[in-house]
This record gives structure tokens, C-alpha cells and sequence, in this order.
């Protein structure tokens, strides 16, 4: 697992993972790709009266407490021995979708729908005048848990992370 802080709140809509290409790989091998893994976003600290989560929260940059689930993906390694082919740069896209009133008085119309959340099948049928629609998730860290890699028992090899998303202003 590797958590990064991002430099600020941002509304991800898509991660881009990257594992040794083909002529970088000496061993030209895929065991310590990743395979299945798990996206986890943190919200900003919200503010708090208790100070000893206030503290921590402060010091991390983000709320530890509420994990965001934003979905489980496979990584397609790149394999020399069969006809399995994945690019060592593979990109992720973040499939949420979220519906707020324009209205701040009228909270009936807000819900979440993403790849973890029931599907949203009533939004061709909301009127576009009052409500706002929009994609990802707003936040200000992301955890990355690898949960098995392609066959290595020591170790798995992530070469970057690339995090995709508009920028939220405070």
C-alpha cells in the first residue's frame, strides 16, 4: 500500500499506473506487476472541536477517517511467454458521478452513484436547470492498496503514479 498527499484538493476522474517497460526490464519479466488493486480517496480535514483528531488530521493534510472507495481495478501485465500483451503505462478511469441541487436549500436531488454505489439510472431524466452534475471525486490524498501482483513472492514494482483530475479551489 502507498498513500500519497496530493499538493491540493483535486477531483480525480482517472489514475494512470506505470510498472518497467519492456526495455527497461532486464529480467523481461511481469511477476512484480501489480494485478488487482484497490483506489481509496481521503477528503480534506473538515473542521473538528476535537482537538486530538483536529491534530492528526492536521499533520497527515487529509481525514484518515473516511476512506472513499473509488473502485478496484487489474493492471495487464506485460508478459513475454504467452500472447498477453499489456502496456507498461495503463491508465484508470474513476466512474462516479455525482448530482447536487443549484438550489443550496433543496437537498432531496443530492446522491453519489460510482463503480462501488448503486448506478444512477434517473439522470437523463433530471431537469439540467436545477442541478449540477459532475465526475470523480474531490481529494486531497489517495491511497493505492496492491491486493496480489502477476506471480512474485517478494515484491511488487510500481515505476510511477499519475494522478488525472481538475484542480478544486478552496
Amino acid at each position: 500500500q502507498i498513500t500519497l498527499r496530493l499538493p491540493y484538493l483535486v477531483n480525480i476522474t482517472s489514475i494512470t499506473l506505470d510498472h518497467a517497460s519492456a526495455f527497461s526490464n532486464v529480467t523481461n519479466s511481469s511477476s512484480s506487476a501489480p494485478r488487482f488493486f484497490r483506489l481509496v480517496g481521503y477528503s480534506p480535514c473538515p473542521n473538528q472541536n476535537d482537538q486530538s483528531f483536529s491534530k492528526k488530521c492536521d499533520e497527515l493534510g487529509f481525514d484518515f477517517s473516511n476512506e472513499i472507495v473509488m473502485g478496484r481495478f487489474e493492471y495487464e501485465a506485460k508478459r513475454f511467454d504467452d500472447i498477453k500483451v499489456g502496456r507498461s503505462s495503463q491508465k484508470f478511469t474513476i466512474e462516479s458521478l455525482s448530482i447536487h441541487p443549484k438550489n443550496d436549500n433543496d437537498k432531496s436531488l443530492e446522491s453519489t452513484c460510482g463503480t462501488v454505489k448503486n448506478s444512477c439510472d434517473s439522470v437523463s431524466s433530471l431537469d439540467p436547470d436545477s442541478v449540477q452534475i459532475s465526475h470523480g471525486y474531490v481529494v486531497s490524498a489517495i491511497s493505492l492498496i496492491v491486493e496480489n501482483n502477476w506471480g512474485n513472492a517478494d515484491y511488487t514494482c510500481i515505476y510511477r503514479i499519475r494522478v488525472h483530475g481538475d484542480k478544486v479551489d478552496v
